[in-house]
């Protein structure tokens, strides 16, 4: 699916903030940080509003999109250190089956 976007400015960013999943309640943290933007999943409409108050744009591709590469290289990590290793990670999408 194609990415939400709400940006609070023009021009490139030099500062993003990135929460995998559900990151919206992290908004006030990400523009205390000094990010000009959030890159996160699942941020709501209201949250959005305020993310843009506080001079934060908003990068929401989806929940599972922010997730998935932080899940494949946890699994990745732990199975380099660990002799077995059961892979119990299920498909993270189930709004759109093919």
């Amino acid at each position: 699916s194609t990415p939400r976007v709400a940006f609070a400015q023009d021009g490139p960013l030099a500062r993003v903030a990135v929460v995998p999943g559900s990151g919206g309640s992290l908004i006030p943290a990400a523009a205390q940080s000094g990010a000009e933007a959030l890159i996160t999943g699942d941020v709501s409409h209201h949250e959005t509003i305020g993310a843009l108050d506080l001079g934060l744009g908003v990068i929401d591709p989806g929940h599972a999109a922010t997730e998935r590469p932080g899940v494949a290289a946890l699994l990745e990590m732990v199975t380099a250190l660990v002799p077995e290793v059961a892979d119990l990670t299920i498909d993270p999408t189930p709004w759109a089956r093919p």
